[in-house]
């Protein structure tokens, strides 16, 4: 049987995301959960499965089962669940079972879903995941609705365990305002705040699929200012808010965005020789301060390489990415979960942290959004390839100090960088800017961008 409504570009770096019932036929989703049913079958006969609460999730499921079903695995139905719960799944000695899918499109709209995709505790991504896409092209098979599940309650052992970290947390008493977007975080983290009888307020705390308040990202500054004006309103300096599926965080004060690779800082300076990993769009002066009292590694953006990273270096302390995933690896799993991370900041407040004063000393940079700019997807990394040869003959007139190669092209210059690369979620180039004046900022982000746009508009 020939597969229908098969869109290529829903097979996405890090995971499968795409537009329900427009890219995401009940067919395809079904193939997808036999083939990759398969794949985890040479680890074990068993998977779990949560899912957001977009409405159209739980017909996802059936179907995504349904395919796991015909591959002959038993499914553990986690039910509506954060991401980073379905992640514990596989730390979870009862369960004995290290590969779980999580159906949710995190900080899209709600005309999106996906799935997230663990094998051996090990994020599913990049080649495998096109690997993936070819066998679901190949697959002729017919496959038949079949519901068959064990429910299992894991957010109560979750909760346990995040209640048992955290008691230094107890009876705080500054009050602290979440904003949880109407995503999944809600009803697990006060359970939690419950139990720790912190004092909170919680803005938007019942999971809602259609997202009636305001986009669950809080990676996009817009979607931050209404917690800001409370905070303001109500004299609360700490806010935490956090995208659709709780596996990004975005910090705030009353002043405004604390970035989280200014975060990495402040958590940095409470451990004993850290060891830090971030990505290639965080600041110069991260990877300065850190490497004062620590050292530091520089990843490709994107939390699947990140995870990766992590393995590869288990002496990590902790992880940071721009876009609002943490990844705690000293007393965690390595994985990036929104909830801990947020205990984690709640915990350095505990601990008498002035996050206004302590940002006060670090050095004062001026720089640029992340820009995006819309490429023919066929084309966006030989653009970034041609980029990188011009860049490197033009050496005596840029008049830069290095080039790192590590996802696109990083130039670092005396007083500044640039960065530009190919986007792995969409036909796009990004781009980020960084330097110790404006002055510094402009020439080197108009340089640049200069080239670059000779190449885009040959």
């Amino acid at each position: 049987m020939k597969t229908t409504n098969f869109p290529d570009q829903i097979f996405k770096e890090y995971d499968i995301r795409g537009l329900f019932e427009k890219e995401f036929s009940e067919e395809l989703i079904k193939k997808l959960g036999y083939e990759i049913g398969l794949k985890i079958k040479k680890y074990e006969n068993k998977v779990c499965v949560g899912y957001d609460c977009r409405t159209h999730s739980p017909q996802c499921f059936k179907w995504l089962i349904s395919g796991l079903n015909y591959a002959g695995l038993k499914i553990i139905n986690l039910k509506e669940v954060p991401t980073p719960v379905t992640y514990y799944s596989g730390y979870i000695e009862e369960l004995n079972c290290k590969s779980n899918i999580m159906i949710t499109a995190s900080h899209n709209p709600k005309e999106y879903n996906g799935f997230k995709i663990t094998i051996d505790n090990k994020a599913y991504f990049g080649e495998e995941i096109q690997e993936l896409k070819n066998e679901i092209i190949k697959c002729e098979e017919t496959i038949p609705n079949n519901y068959k599940c064990e429910k299992f309650d894991i957010i109560t052992p979750y909760v346990e365990l995040l209640t048992k970290k955290f008691q230094n947390l107890k009876n705080y008493k500054e009050k602290i305002l979440f904003d949880c977007g109407n995503g999944m975080t809600g009803p697990t983290l006060k359970k939690i705040l419950n139990n720790l009888n912190l004092n909170y307020e919680i803005m938007y705390e019942k999971p809602n699929g259609e997202f009636p308040n305001h986009p669950a990202d809080p990676s996009k500054v817009a979607n931050l200012k209404e917690i800001i004006e409370k905070q303001n309103q109500n004299n609360i300096e700490l806010g935490l808010a956090f995208d659709g599926d709780s596996d990004r965080i975005g910090i705030t004060q009353k002043s405004g965005q604390i970035d989280p690779d200014t975060l990495a800082i402040l958590i940095a300076k409470t451990l004993k020789n850290p060891k830090v990993i971030g990505e290639v769009k965080c600041s110069q002066i991260m990877y300065e301060e850190i490497n004062k009292i620590g050292s530091t590694l520089m990843s490709k953006t994107g939390h699947s390489n990140i995870k990766k990273l992590i393995r590869e270096n288990p002496d990590t302390n902790f992880a940071v990415e721009l876009s609002g995933h943490i990844f705690f690896n000293d007393k965690y799993f390595g994985y990036d979960d929104a909830i801990y991370a947020a205990l984690r900041v709640i915990k350095l407040k505990v601990n008498k942290m002035n996050f206004k004063d302590e940002i006060k000393k670090l050095p004062k940079t001026f720089s640029t959004l992340e820009g995006r700019i819309d490429v023919d997807e066929e084309r966006k990394f030989a653009i970034i390839k041609e980029f990188k040869e011009q860049i490197k003959n033009s050496k005596e007139n840029l008049k830069y100090k290095n080039l790192i190669e590590t996802d696109g092209l990083r130039i670092e210059f005396e007083n500044g960088w640039g960065l530009v690369r190919a986007s792995n979620t969409g036909p796009k180039l990004s781009t980020r800017f960084e330097a110790k004046s404006q002055k510094e900022l402009n020439t080197i982000e108009t340089k640049l961008m200069n080239i670059l746009n000779n190449i885009i508009e040959k």
